[in-house]
């Protein structure tokens, strides 16, 4: 209390005495120095003074006129920009929350989705979506129009209604690859993906079919069971087809349109009207990587856009994939086809495992744009 009295008593005196000194230079606004109350004081205030107390002599700076003056003059634009800086914070984060909440309520795409076998490899069983949560609904549901394309000789009638699959053969041992990569358990059979477009009509890429088309069969519901490791090789009569004719292809897109000898008695999928998909546009893709059953691949988005007839992705992809349709995350709309990618395994000198590579060391998976289809797909 003494030394405030003190203080006060300086500032005063300084009041009477001093020239010019700026009305807004009081005790309360002079910053302490160090860890000792030191006040800042005009030089020509101190001269005033002509005896500093004893008491004082410790706590008192003298500075030039136009010093403490800046120092004033620093700290009031300190506090000005602090606030400033909070009202522009408090600003960003109301937009911030405003932008969350408009995706939020109109594409409901920031849910978490599903994680794959490692944080490298997003496919997912379609038996892990759950149909009570909308967004995987939508996805379980296109997972239905979507087929495996199989030779012949691998799938056998057993009765009039039913047909068995030979399903002896492993990704592992097809591909020799290590131990530990994702699905390294499960059959391979197909070499390819078909999706329905049409009453009759049916999309795949272009070198999906080496071979005439009566080489080939269509199979839907070849997926892994709910129960982990289990699959049904038992397919009924009525989840195969025959494919027909070659309505149309294009060598150059890599596609393939072409008509089964009876109609689906499944859903066409729902083709996107927007040809340009922007950069960042979240996707995912359904189909049989390497010929396994059905995986969906989450996750992704559009790397790459520049080219009028296709774009690349980060999709996780192998060649089972092609023909695999490829979505649009927040209409569930098909937007492309897959048709090629990156080296899916590569040797290590004992076996075989997936191969990485991230843009833009890697251009990523290729697909063709679906519009180039337009005329070719049922209304």
């Amino acid at each position: 209390m003494r030394f405030w009295g003190l203080c006060l008593l300086i500032l005063f005196l300084s009041s009477c005495f001093a020239r010019k000194v700026p009305r807004s230079v009081t005790f309360r606004e002079l910053e302490p120095i160090a860890d000792k109350a030191i006040v800042l004081l005009p030089e020509a205030t101190v001269s005033a003074l002509k005896v500093v107390p004893v008491e004082l002599a410790n706590n008192i700076a003298i500075a030039p006129m136009e010093v403490v003056t800046n120092q004033l003059v620093l700290k009031q634009k300190v506090v000005k920009q602090q606030g400033q800086k909070q009202v522009k914070q408090k600003k960003a984060v109301n937009q911030k929350s405003m932008m969350f909440s408009n995706i939020k309520s109109n594409l409901e795409l920031k849910k978490p989705l599903l994680s794959g076998p490692s944080q490298f490899d997003s496919r997912i069983e379609p038996s892990i979506l759950n149909v009570k949560i909308p967004w995987q609904k939508k996805i379980h549901d296109n997972v239905l129009s979507i087929g495996i394309v199989i030779e012949k000789d691998k799938i056998h009638a057993i009765s009039d209604t039913s047909f068995q699959i030979e399903a002896g053969i492993t990704l592992q041992s097809r591909y020799k690859l290590c131990v530990d990569e994702p699905f390294a358990d499960q059959p391979v059979i197909g070499v390819g993906t078909a999706f329905i477009i049409g009453k009759r009509t049916m999309v795949t890429a272009g070198h999906v079919f080496t071979e005439p088309l009566e080489n080939y069969i269509i199979v839907f519901g070849f997926e892994m069971l709910k129960e982990k490791g289990k699959f049904n090789t038992i397919i009924a009569k009525n989840n195969i087809y025959y494919p027909k004719k070659i309505s149309h292809k294009d060598g150059d897109l890599d596609l393939m349109v072409f008509e089964v000898t009876e109609e689906i008695t499944r859903s066409a999928l729902s083709i996107s009207p927007i040809v340009n998909h922007a950069i960042d546009t979240e996707i995912y893709m359904i189909g049989y990587p390497s010929g396994l059953p059905a995986k969906v691949a989450l996750n992704a988005e559009i790397q790459e856009n520049s080219h009028p007839q296709f774009f690349y992705t980060s999709l996780d992809a192998f060649q089972g994939n092609s023909g695999s349709p490829v979505f649009n995350m927040a209409t569930n709309d098909v937007i492309g086809v897959l048709v090629s990618g990156e080296v899916d395994y590569i040797w290590n000198g004992t076996c075989n495992k997936s191969s990485l590579c991230q843009f833009p060391y890697c251009k990523g998976e290729k697909v063709m744009k679906i519009s180039a289809l337009a005329d070719y797909i049922n209304p």
